[in-house]
């Protein structure tokens, strides 16, 4: 129940986001996105053969998936080096995770890599705090406290991603809540 609620949540956070990227309100930061959406589908994927599948990473990876089309298309153009460096820790995450061949070294490294791509999104928060939906990321935050109440017991495989995802998501919310409102 916990797992459905949250996944349910976390998808709901897509729909202004994604609202706001079309309307030209919200600016996604494409490589934020496209690792997230690449490292999300190698999460999921983690987590199946693992057993335990989250609605929060189901979620996070169809909606991260359609934002990352999106940044592509509607985001800053031209690439940082913050960019580059967030699109080069993927690439060097995915081949530490098949060269381990461990599920949950996959899944760990996985998510560091995620915690690295974050940085661009924090920044542009940081510098643009309108350029985020602020709705989106407290569904965001919120579908993730549901993930963490849904974990039974505290595994690699079923903890590591919905603590991460919390902290990831409560971080750009912190960031967009303190530099709108504590100006």
């Amino acid at each position: 129940m916990l797992t459905t609620l949250s996944g349910l949540l976390y998808i709901a956070g897509f729909v202004p986001y994604i609202v706001a990227i079309l309307r030209g309100k919200a600016t996604p930061q494409k490589s934020t996105w496209i690792v997230w959406s690449t490292l999300d589908l190698a999460a999921l994927t983690a987590e199946m053969v693992s057993g335990h599948t989250s609605g929060t990473i189901i979620a996070g990876t169809v909606g991260a998936s359609i934002v990352a089309i999106l940044a592509l298309i509607k985001g800053d153009k031209g690439w940082t080096k913050l960019d580059r460096f967030c699109l080069s820790s993927a690439v060097v995450g995915i081949v530490l995770w098949q060269l381990t061949n461990n599920e949950n070294v996959g899944l760990i490294i996985t998510l560091v890599v995620m915690l690295i791509a974050t940085s661009a999104t924090l920044r542009s928060a940081w510098k643009n705090p309108a350029d985020e939906n602020l709705l989106a990321w407290l569904l965001y935050v919120s579908g993730c406290v549901f993930g963490l109440l849904s974990v039974s017991q505290l595994t690699i495989s079923t903890a590591a991603q919905p603590i991460v995802f919390t902290l990831i998501d409560g971080s750009v919310t912190a960031v967009i809540l303190l530099r709108r409102y504590l100006r």
